[in-house]
């Protein structure tokens, strides 16, 4: 999963295995349930792909959950995700009662209207279920709003929303912009050189190549003396050196 959803590539890539693997053991170390307040049972957690992990962290409310029906069955086989079992009302209420809890609390399943109250207790007209999920816009294309639950002090549950933000721009592969730049620095510089040496052809360069040396002549050099005393600021000068050294044609 970690894979999958980029997290340990980006630790390998910005920081180091060595904090991956402690984050994955301190993963491993949190509870699969907490009860909160003495009446809520909190659950939650990366499970196993069978047993009874997996039956305790995946079961989902059945479809009929919320229907007035007391023949439908209290676990049946989950074909939706393909693990686990779907339950009923009357088997999470069971539950409850038989553990004195209010409510379970399930941090699962990406829900349309945010938080998923279900059916409420006739004996505590409260829901024997509360789903939710905190990831907002799950993989970037549910476009949910995300939703934690707080319990303040007078015992009071409020529901707290949190909005998806856009992704802090990623070039390929994590790479930095010195990593990424030094590529096209290298092609386009490439390019520019190659276009240099390819500004004349073959026979211009072999006239080239029969050009009799001008730097003995007497103002040629006046021209590479004042040069090297760091004298010259006439342009025309200058462009008459270029031509000498880079044995360009007079234009």
């Amino acid at each position: 999963m970690t894979k999958a959803f980029q997290y340990k590539p980006e630790d390998k890539i910005y920081c180091s295995m060595t904090l991956y693997d402690a984050c994955i053991h301190a993963f491993d170390a949190l509870p699969i349930c907490a009860l909160v307040d003495s009446r809520f049972l909190c659950m939650h957690a990366e499970s196993p792909h069978s047993g009874p992990l997996c039956d305790v962290l995946l079961c989902d409310p059945s479809e009929k959950f919320d229907d007035i029906d007391e023949e439908q069955p209290d676990f049946k086989p989950n074909d939706v995700r393909g693990c686990a079992y779907f339950f009923s009302y009357y088997a999470c209420r069971d539950f409850l009662l038989r553990n004195n809890l209010l409510s379970i609390i399930r941090g699962h399943e990406v829900q349309k209207d945010d938080v998923r109250f279900f059916r409420k207790s006739s004996r505590t007209n409260f829901p024997v279920i509360v789903s939710l999920f905190s990831a907002p816009n799950y993989c970037d294309t549910y476009n949910n709003v995300a939703v934690t639950l707080r319990l303040d002090a007078n015992q009071h549950l409020s529901v707290i929303h949190i909005e998806a933000h856009s992704h802090p721009f990623v070039l390929p592969n994590y790479e930095n912009g010195f990593q990424f730049g030094e590529r096209f620095i290298l092609y386009y510089t490439t390019h520019l050189l190659l276009s240099i040496f390819n500004m004349y052809s073959p026979e211009e360069l072999a006239a080239e190549d029969d050009r009799k040396d001008k730097t003995d002549r007497p103002d040629i050099q006046a021209l590479v003396n004042e040069a090297e005393k760091e004298r010259i600021k006439n342009y025309d000068q200058a462009i008459q050196l270029d031509q000498i050294f880079e044995r360009r044609p007079n234009t």
